[in-house]
């Protein structure tokens, strides 16, 4: 038979983590399709395929220790917080349908809360015409994973400052990019609805839209539901140790949620004052690395033309060849204070440069895993 399951952390490191594994128990300790459900603090996730440089505005969220985490599956940038309740459905790759589960949640909004949702044709749920769920996807083998977000009475403000990034314009990513909607909270349209009461909504939707289609036998019940709640609760203590030492510490490592992104370019422009001029940096970053091929240098001002712009630039092009720069502005930073330090005639410049560009790049962390 078909289970709800919901998770109790607040870790949305081993909350990705947990629901991989579930992902990879469907046609071990269960057959039916499965419904979880999940609450995060404030965070930043992005799809597989994206730039977090581009998608985020990493400062921002540095400052406020709100984490950062790349999903497996693919789709655009969501923010998650409170308010935000997150649900899953695991399924046979067979029977993956967007559309069939996007409907099982605009339903639970139209019939519990009488709340106008509808769904598009790419599976996002609406409400009145603006997006309250947006959706992604993994398929692996036989096995695949629908997964949302659904804004029941999340902080607005603070998603549209935490998906904008201030380095976009100036960014050459390949890999997936967001589009932007206009969003809405289901409590603007059912000011007394609850999380828990749109968890209940949605699990017995889910359960009673599902009780006419193919049952899969339980072959290892993983909890059970109480008498209160139609779920069971799913715990990090259920999961094999070591494959959940394993997903949390990938999934929270900054070569994961930074490295892991395609080829890109950013464009710097620098104010060198010192020298009356600018310069138009251009980084070719690959890998989380300053790439030696394709990163490149031009000065640009009255003075671009003079002896000292030309021989600056030859300078800023061979310090960002050097080999094994990271892609963070402290990095880069250093390397500039070390051509500083090898050409005292450029010292100004290239000091300049170095504060600037720390303070525009903001620098790769690794999250502190409770």
């Amino acid at each position: 038979r078909q289970q709800v399951f919901v998770l109790g952390g607040k870790n949305i490191f081993e909350n990705l983590a947990i629901e991989e594994w579930l992902l990879h128990q469907l046609g071990r300790r269960f057959d039916a399709p499965a419904l979880l459900l999940y609450t995060n603090p404030p965070c930043v996730v992005i799809g597989r395929m994206q730039n977090p440089y581009k998608e985020a505005n990493l400062s921002y969220l540095r400052a406020r220790n709100i984490k950062l985490a790349r999903r497996r599956s693919g789709g655009g940038t969501v923010y998650q917080d409170d308010g935000n309740l997150n649900y899953s459905f695991v399924q046979s790759r067979d029977m993956l349908d967007k559309q069939a589960n996007a409907r099982i949640i605009a339903d639970a909004l139209r019939l519990g809360f009488g709340a106008p949702s509808s769904v598009t044709a790419r599976g996002d749920v609406l409400l009145d015409g603006r997006k309250t769920s947006g959706c992604a996807q993994r398929i692996t083998g036989s096995r695949s994973y629908h997964h949302g977000t659904l804004l029941v009475d999340s902080d607005l403000g603070q998603l549209w400052r935490c998906i904008s990034s201030p380095a976009s314009t100036r960014m050459n990513a390949s890999g997936t990019a967001s589009v932007r909607s206009p969003v809405a909270n289901l409590c603007e349209f059912a000011p007394t609805a609850t999380k828990m009461d749109v968890m209940h909504a949605v699990a017995l939707r889910f359960l009673a839209e599902r009780e006419s289609e193919i049952q899969g036998d339980n072959k290892d019940q993983i909890g059970s539901p109480s008498e209160e709640h139609p779920w069971s609760e799913v715990r990090a203590d259920h999961i094999e140790p070591d494959f959940f030492s394993a997903e949390v510490g990938e999934l929270a490592s900054s070569g994961w949620r930074f490295g892991a992104s395609f080829k890109f370019e950013h464009v710097v422009r620098l104010n060198l004052s010192s020298l009356g001029c600018s310069a138009q940096l251009c980084l070719n970053v690959g890998r989380g690395m300053v790439l030696v091929s394709g990163s490149r240098c031009a000065i640009e001002g009255d003075n671009s033309n003079s002896s000292d712009s030309t021989s600056l630039s030859a300078i800023l092009e061979a310090t960002l060849r050097e080999d094994g720069i990271r892609y963070s502005g402290s990095d880069i930073a250093k390397a500039l204070q070390r051509a500083a330090d090898s050409h005292p005639r450029w010292r100004s410049a290239l000091e300049e440069a170095a504060e600037q560009i720390s303070s525009c790049i903001t620098d790769p962390w690794e999250e502190q895993l409770e």
